[in-house]
């Protein structure tokens, strides 16, 4: 009988193809499947694709709720989502097909490969923002991010213009890790230089198409037949389609189906179909911490990295007005994980990954969120009077005097009432907290924003960023965008 039965199952992969993985791996992924039914019926998301690769193949995808409302067309795995910062691994990916064809050096300077806009620094050497800096998030560039919605006369700059307004460097190369989108998004000019093609062609021609990725696209695809998933706010209500003025960092759109191939290709299980756009040399160089040499977590090239049980984990995860998606490789059990929604709920996306690990290794300790780093005691070279500005491109300074007692601090901006600074804290030589009073340049007219200050104590001088960020819990969130700031000690009576 099992002779038999064998030359059949054959037959009926060759004719119906692969046994649905539902039927095969039910048990399996239950758990999860039970979690993102109560996450939809709750309405925490609108709708999720999820995609495993383990043991060589797919293992499993599926799609749950309705990806789009107004048409009342169901999720399935492949639906194409806005992947928002999982945009990065993909951009890194091309950038690193250029570094292996000798067109990019990692560690030369970045202006090297940009047009006539070039970063500049306001401490430190700018010759230290190399690319490999640029892509591990330790170059010392801004936070930063814009988005531009239908519905308004705002649209993206030029990424020329885009950095001669905030490419500035506010701490020293290879200093600290900060988390920039910006960067991403000079990196997607880096690509459009070094190729002498734009970064949306270079994306499509040398990881898209190679890697066949039909539903994947820099912006919504137009594949024939293909269902994008609109992006939904809080309380269920659509979220025009906005762009961003960082699109290697960003606006990729991509299915769960897509995804789990590019993270299997990131595994070195390349389908037979699929090219081999890098080496297996180029691939592990892009899964080294670079940013936190040593530490338990930190960032490579387009991924973040961590160890959790033992293990090495390569993960990256997105989050905008209308997007959550996770995407988690561990190389050693080649088992790559992706979940993809269209709601704003990072905490449900990731409990349902986390959900998933669990039922394929079931060792594995839950992702716990990193701790931040401990406050300590204010030293007394903090305490007093401080005077200096906030350098606005194409304005003038706008002037700010801090006064700083007993772990209290107030500032006034251009000589208007003092404001007391909102969670305060210094930690690692840093002082940081909000103000809850906008930041007055051209730039943030268009919103509502409150000023988050993040500035480094250095002798008789606080220096770094001030970031002018909307309502993040908006739907219709605009922008963060951060100011260099610069203070100086004023001298006391007597000194």
């Amino acid at each position: 009988m099992r002779s038999l039965m064998r030359p059949l199952m054959v037959l009926a992969l060759v004719v119906f193809g692969a046994v649905p993985a539902t039927a095969r791996t039910v048990d399996r992924y239950e758990t999860a499947r039970q979690l993102i039914r109560e996450t939809i019926a709750k309405k925490t998301l609108q709708s999720v694709s999820v995609a495993v690769f383990r043991e060589g193949r797919i293992d499993w995808e599926e799609g749950f709720g309705i990806a789009d409302r107004e048409k009342g067309t169901r999720a399935t795995p492949r639906t194409a989502y806005s992947l928002a910062s999982i945009s990065k691994p993909l951009t890194a990916t091309a950038l690193m097909t250029l570094v292996e064809a000798g067109k990019v050096d990692l560690d030369k300077p970045v202006n090297d490969y940009l047009g006539p806009a070039k970063l500049v620094a306001r401490v430190g050497d700018v010759r230290e923002a190399t690319v490999r800096r640029l892509a591990d998030h330790t170059s010392g560039l801004v936070a930063h991010v814009q988005f531009f919605y239908p519905d308004t006369a705002f649209r993206p700059a030029s990424g020329d213009e885009t950095i001669r307004r905030f490419g500035q460097i506010i701490s020293r190369p290879g200093e600290r890790f900060s988390y920039s989108n910006l960067g991403y998004g000079i990196l997607g000019d880096v690509i459009a230089h070094a190729s002498g093609m734009s970064y949306e062609a270079y994306m499509r021609e040398a990881v898209f198409m190679p890697l066949g990725l039909e539903d994947t696209a820099v912006g919504p695809p137009v594949r024939k037949g293909l269902v994008v998933a609109p992006r939904y706010g809080a309380s269920g209500q659509l979220v025009p389609n906005y762009m961003t003025d960082h699109a290697g960092a960003s606006d990729i759109y991509s299915s769960a189906h897509d995804m789990i191939r590019f993270a299997a290709f990131h595994l070195k299980e390349r389908e037979r179909k699929q090219r081999a756009i890098l080496s297996d040399a180029a691939i592990d160089r892009m899964h080294v911490n670079s940013s936190r040499p040593g530490g338990q977590e930190g960032y490579g090239i387009g991924f973040d990295t961590e160890r959790r049980g033992g293990r090495e984990v390569v993960t990256h995860g997105g989050s905008m007005p209308g997007v959550s998606t996770q995407m988690t490789l561990f190389p050693d059990k080649g088992i790559a994980i992706v979940v993809l929604s269209n709601s704003l709920s990072t905490s449900a996306v990731g409990k349902i990954a986390d959900t998933i690990a669990a039922g394929v290794l079931p060792a594995l300790p839950s992702k716990l969120d990193s701790p931040s780093a401990p406050a300590t005691a204010w030293p007394t070279g903090l305490t007093g009077k401080w005077a200096g500005h906030i350098a606005r491109r194409d304005e003038a300074d706008w002037p700010v005097a801090i006064s700083i007692a007993d772990g209290s601090v107030e500032a006034a901006f251009d000589g208007d009432r003092p404001v007391r600074l909102q969670d305060a804290s210094f930690a690692e030589g840093r002082l940081t907290g909000t103000f809850a009073v906008p930041l007055v340049a051209s730039d943030t007219a268009r919103y509502n924003s409150t000023m988050r200050l993040d500035v480094k104590l250095e002798g008789d001088r606080l220096y770094g960023g001030v970031m002018a960020i909307d309502d993040v819990t908006s739907s219709g969130f605009a922008a963060g965008l951060t100011y260099w700031i610069d203070l100086a000690r004023v001298p006391s009576a007597g000194e």
